[in-house]
């Protein structure tokens, strides 16, 4: 669900939880080099040509770390992601992660679709 951060009507950001895994394991691992990048498109974009992104934020290791906390899988980033002063023009919200790592190709998450409708 989308989060009413500025108290006036209408979402103008998000709460994400990101776990960063690892393809030959079984449990998150913790980002220690790289960035971290969340993207945020309005409506539901085409998944594979979604477009530019409305707002994207970007993490280094550094900034990720006061945010990061342990789970029963290893450990995860909570973000709270506010798009102020944009304003969402369509019902919902689509977010994904991209890892890039300093050497080699980006990973991008699945996308999440989010309704971007805040309840009173």
């Amino acid at each position: 669900m989308a989060l009413n951060l500025d108290q006036k009507p209408g979402a103008d950001g998000v709460a994400v939880k990101v776990f960063a895994t690892d393809p030959r394991g079984t449990r998150s691992v913790s980002i220690r080099e790289g960035r971290l990048e969340i993207l945020a498109y309005e409506g539901r974009p085409d998944p594979v040509k979604p477009g530019k992104p409305f707002h994207t934020w970007t993490y280094s290791p550094a900034e990720l770390a006061p945010r990061a906390y342990r789970t029963s899988i290893g450990p995860a980033y909570d973000l709270v992601l506010s798009w102020i002063p944009k304003t969402v023009r369509t019902k919902f919200v689509t977010v994904t992660a991209r890892y890039t790592p300093p050497s080699g190709r980006a990973i991008v998450a699945a996308p999440s679709v989010i309704q971007a409708v805040t309840v009173p």
